[in-house]
């Protein structure tokens, strides 16, 4: 579940829109999405380990975290080449 306050709702529909029809290896499954006044919010497959984000610059998001969990260099291309690949598919 992630929720999006800062989306306005057209934008949020548009990537909810998006998101429905992508369907790649690489990403997470879309559930749903909840809209509420001032809160709006995406379901998804849940996927253990942290975030993409997280994984690529663990030191942005816990700055212990990068002596000992900083993925090696090629690892962390090889996982943007992936999200990359499954947004070609997508578009």
């Amino acid at each position: 579940l992630s929720v999006c306050p800062q989306l306005t709702t057209k934008a949020f529909l548009q990537e909810v829109k998006l998101l429905s029809v992508v369907r790649h290896p690489h990403t997470v499954a879309f559930y749903g999405c909840c809209i509420d006044p001032g809160s709006h919010s995406i379901i998804t497959e849940y996927v253990g380990g942290g975030s993409l984000f997280e994984w690529l610059l663990p030191f942005r998001t816990d700055p212990d975290r990068r002596a000992r969990e900083l993925p090696p260099a090629l690892v962390r291309v090889g996982m943007l080449r992936q999200a990359a690949s499954a947004m070609q598919v997508s578009s």
